[in-house]
């Protein structure tokens, strides 16, 4: 996996002598990455919830 320049594209391949077997662990791995990704940014939104509410209940 690298990151394509300074964007937020990443480029993730994986070589083998059986194609198929090539694009099923490059598919496993992008999945992995994906899901990594939102796990993390629902945990941090939960965080930020979880850090707001009872502030937007004090005002009200």
């Amino acid at each position: 996996m690298k990151r394509v320049g300074r964007t937020y594209v990443i480029e993730i391949g994986f070589t083998s002598t059986q194609a198929y077997k090539a694009a099923q662990i490059a598919n496993v791995y992008t999945q992995a990455h994906v899901d990594d990704q939102f796990s993390a940014n629902f945990d941090a939104t939960r965080r930020a919830s979880d850090w707001l509410l009872p502030r937007i209940q004090d005002c009200a």
